[in-house]
This record gives structure tokens, C-alpha cells and sequence, in this order.
């Protein structure tokens, strides 16, 4: 199946900074569930060598936080020292509990 962009979407924590927002063209009902991963597919080849060691190194850790019915953020432990780009979902569940 094909979701709309408020299902999922990319989203880049620019170098120097320590989060992106995502704000959802169309509101929920209520807040969805989020998953976010950090992805190496649209970054150059030295940004996704240097990406890469750093997650396997654990260097990146990552929240997702200010979840509601209009978006979220992701959040990382400290500024990127460079472009961070995170694939994400929003799924929402009858009687979710949320």
C-alpha cells in the first residue's frame, strides 16, 4: 500500500543542531505511535561512513518526544557534527490507549 506523508516520511537533524519537528499536513484524532531510524540511504558517501561509525559506535543516541496529534520531535543527546537523517512512521490504532 501507498500512505500519505503524514504516515511517513524523512526527516534531517541538520549539522550543529539537536532536533527536527515534524508537523503533520492533516491533525490525528489522537496521538499516533512513532518510529523513528536513523538512515543511511540519502546521505553522501563519507556523511554515511562517518554516520555509520558513529551509531555503531554509540555515539548517537535519540529520543522521540513531544509526541501529539499535530507531530513530534526527534531528538538527539548532543548537536550533530553533521546532516542526521531519520526515517519515520505514525501509525495510528483504534483504541490505541494513547
Amino acid at each position: 500500500p501507498t500512505f500519505n506523508k503524514d504516515t511517513a516520511g524523512l526527516a534531517v537533524i541538520k549539522k550543529g543542531t539537536d532536533s527536527v519537528a515534524v508537523t503533520f499536513d492533516k491533525e490525528y484524532s489522537s496521538a499516533p505511535f512513532i518510529n523513528a531510524s536513523i538512515t543511511l540511504g540519502n546521505a553522501n558517501v563519507a556523511q554515511q561512513a562517518a554516520l555509520q561509525q558513529a551509531v555503531l559506535n554509540g555515539d548517537i543516541r535519540y529520543v522521540i518526544t513531544n509526541v501529539t496529534t499535530k507531530g513530534f520531535v526527534i531528538k538527539l543527546n548532543s548537536p550533530a557534527s553533521y546532516d542526521a537523517p531519520f526515517s519515520w512512521t505514525a501509525i495510528m490504532a483504534k483504541d490505541n490507549g494513547g
